[in-house]
């Protein structure tokens, strides 16, 4: 790809026609039915701090997103729901475009970029994908390129592939234009700084989606369709928890209708194509609906929940008659009997503190016992897992160890990059190698808030340097970290096209997760190991989750959330089971819309707990239900804590994850150039420290780690195409 300026600043378009074009695209994406359509993700490239490329007195971040905001009204005019990974002048991570439309459960995702190149101005349009892109994605660049030539008529330079991140990073089916030159000041500029023009390849490219996805033609294949689901209660998390199953539920569609199974709640029906009203009524429930939608020769999936009728309140038993009082007699006057009044009430009796209090199975587990009075443990108060063998640590200089001198990696999302530099800058705690970043009044701000929680954050500046002869450079700058846990030389297991790696729970396995969430492998935590595929088939691959026994493996089904309890379940062996009841109920911390919400106990009313500024799309929570992490587009991860209700900022970062015991957070922080990464590092997040300053657990340059999951004193993660496996040591 030819390389981008990031010097000149980014022009802004004018507020009043952003606003218009974000009421058509949101107005419509709420209406309520148009959720049952496919989902279009997309992205404008660049924005924010990162202009993209910079020729003849224009920005690329701008303009593209100007023709993204024009192509969302053309997609919902066709049935289709759009969302835009940024919609307005703002920095979104590249980690984060493409884990949003993941999320999501797109249908679809378009990047819209403008080229540039060093030398003469070249001209043309041209479409990208990725290396191993499927037959779809070659098909949607295909209807692409086609329409970007039909619309400006510049040189057809052709579909090419590159593994740029928000192509590898997606699930579904994903392409990149480049829509021209921007750069070339006669022709291809001209174009992209027209409204008009922007206007007609915004129009072109709604055409060349629409007709990938056939909104316009009958789907191929027999008029019919699978409506499937299951029946469960509904306690107030609708389908975030399906764990409670209805068996015998009369399910009804139109003049069709089946009883639920007894044991796990499933029924089905065959369709032809259309929108359906599904209904279930149950003795002792109130009758539950949900409206779906039928595709073509697809399983269609409309699971629901029925809420248990309350009994009614016993009746208010009838008052005690009046006594009757005989009136012709006169009343005895009272006698002193001599009775003592009332004694004085005993005492409380004294506790004893020497008792043992009764067993904590979160401490018992290798939890600190100390806690200071927010419920932080104390570090000199930890127990390794083995108290009778004091870690050792190799030492620094040693053959084959991985103890680098805590240069930490990060990726600067929004204003969190000078966020954390800030902060550091200020308790003059940096040692300076080569940085260029620069502090908006919003990072200014930030700090402030940063450096009172007593949160620095280790940092990498995120912005390249373009040289004059066009090689990118990353500036990087040392930052205090702690030194407590660090990665000893890891264990090459599996190569291939996998996204994530997950231990079980036993550390025998790991759940190897394809980049387009289709299939899932196990393969033995053995170098060298051969991978076995589990099961394959649409969203398996979205967030599964071992069974406590390192048995078998939970998938959820397409019209679940990443984060609803899952339905489905496949042993070992490959063979279809129901999801053990010890996987737990709904979880604490959801997403819904743009925010994340949190619920102490199922039914009770959610609270807010995103902080306000950004759109959050992704949460994890912790096994122990203490902590969540989420994830914005704009400002990276956050740590709630339930003990006191603070949500506090982590950085950037991206893909976190907990261990099973919910003590450590394990993430990444990346750099990129607007397209590519071009480094990549992990990092541990202790939960029991007060400071929450990160660990790196690499520090490497021209090495991309990426997708760690923790489990005991074991690491999994992804580099270079190839899962490793790696020993985690914790010093006291």
């Amino acid at each position: 790809m030819p390389q981008r300026s990031t010097r000149c600043p980014p022009t802004r378009r004018p507020l009043a026609a952003t606003a218009r074009a974000l009421l058509a695209v949101t107005g419509l994406a709420l209406s309520p039915w148009a959720v049952a359509q496919p989902l279009v993700v997309l992205d404008a490239g660049h924005g924010g701090r990162d202009p993209g490329a910079v020729g003849c007195g224009r920005n690329e971040a701008p303009n593209v997103l100007d023709v993204v905001q024009r192509m969302g009204p053309g997609l919902q005019a066709a049935g289709l729901r759009v969302a835009l990974t940024r919609n307005n002048d703002t920095f979104v991570e590249l980690q984060a475009r493409a884990a949003f439309a993941n999320e999501r459960n797109a249908a679809l995702f378009v990047s819209v970029h403008a080229n540039s190149n060093a030398g003469a101005a070249a001209t043309g349009s041209e479409t990208w994908i990725a290396n191993n892109a499927s037959a779809t994605s070659v098909s949607l660049a295909n209807r692409l390129q086609a329409s970007l030539i039909a619309a400006w008529g510049l040189r057809d330079r052709g579909v090419k592939r590159a593994n740029f991140a928000v192509l590898t990073g997606t699930a579904m089916p994903a392409a990149l234009t480049e829509i021209g030159f921007i750069n070339n000041c006669n022709v291809d500029s001209v174009k992209v700084g027209d409204a008009a023009q922007r206007q007609r390849i915004a129009d072109a490219q709604v055409g060349a989606i629409a007709a990938q996805l056939g909104v316009n033609a009958p789907p191929p294949g027999p008029a019919t369709g699978v409506l499937r689901g299951v029946t469960f209660e509904d306690t107030g998390a609708g389908l975030d928890d399906p764990s409670i199953r209805l068996g015998g539920v009369d399910v009804r569609v139109g003049a069709n209708a089946v009883r639920s199974e007894a044991d796990t709640g499933a029924w089905q029906f065959t369709l032809a194509p259309g929108d359906y009203q599904v209904t279930g009524r149950l003795n002792g429930f109130e009758d539950g609906q949900r409206t779906c939608t039928v595709l073509a020769n697809e399983d269609n999936w409309c699971s629901f929940g029925l809420r248990r009728i309350a009994p009614e309140p016993d009746p208010d038993p009838e008052p005690d008659p009046e006594p009757v009082v005989d009136q012709g007699v006169a009343p005895e006057p009272a006698v002193d009997q001599g009775v003592a009044p009332d004694p004085e009430p005993d005492p409380e009796p004294e506790v004893d503190f020497a008792v043992a209090p009764d067993p904590d199975p979160v401490r018992d587990a290798g939890m600190p016992e100390v806690y200071d009075d927010l419920g932080f443990a104390r570090r000199d108060a930890y127990v390794p897992d083995d108290p009778n063998e004091p870690i050792k640590l190799p030492a620094a200089d040693s053959p084959g160890t991985r103890l680098k001198g805590g240069c930490a990696a990060t990726s600067g999302g929004g204003s969190g990059g000078a966020l954390g530099l800030a902060g550091l800058l200020l308790l003059g705690l940096i040692r300076r190698r080569r940085f260029d970043v620069h502090l908006t009044n919003q990072g200014v701000a930030s700090l402030a808030v940063l450096v009172l929680l007593g949160l620095g954050t280790a940092a990498r500046a995120h912005v390249p340097t373009v040289g004059p002869d066009g090689a990118v450079a990353i500036d990087w700058f040392d930052a205090p970290t702690h030194p407590h846990a660090h990665l000893l030389p890891p264990v090459a297991i599996v190569a291939g096209d996998y996204a994530q790696a997950i231990p079980s729970p036993d550390a025998r396995w790991l759940l190897l997760v394809s980049t387009d969430q289709r299939r899932l492998s196990i393969v033995a935590t053995q170098p060298d190991a051969t991978a076995r595929v589990l099961v394959e088939g649409a969203g398996v691959g979205r967030h599964p989750r071992w069974f406590p026994d390192s048995t078998g493996v939970a998938v959820r089904t397409p019209d679940q959330s990443a984060q609803a309890v899952p339905v489905l379940g496949y042993t070992l062996a490959g063979k279809a089971v129901v999801p053990p009841r010890s996987l737990g109920g709904a979880p604490k911390a959801t997403v819904v819309g743009d925010q994340v919400v949190w619920r102490d106990a199922p039914g009770d009313a959610p609270r807010v707990i995103s902080p306000a500024g950004d759109r959050f799309f992704s949460v994890v929570n912790a096994p122990d239900g203490r902590h969540a992490v989420l994830w914005g587009l704009n400002t990276g991860l956050w740590l709630y804590r339930a003990i006191d209700g603070a949500t506090v900022p982590i950085g950037p970062g991206s893909h976190p994850s907990f261990d099973p015991r919910g003590v450590f957070v394990v993430f990444e922080r990346t750099a990129d150039e607007g397209i590519a990464l071009v480094g990549a590092d992990l990092f541990l997040l202790d939960l029991t420290e007060r400071d929450g300053l990160a660990t790196p657990l690499t520090a490497t340059d021209g090495r991309i780690e990426l997708a760690p999951a923790l489990t005991a004193d074991r690491l999994a993660y992804i580099a270079d195409g190839v899962v490793f496996w790696a020993p985690v040591v914790f010093s006291p």
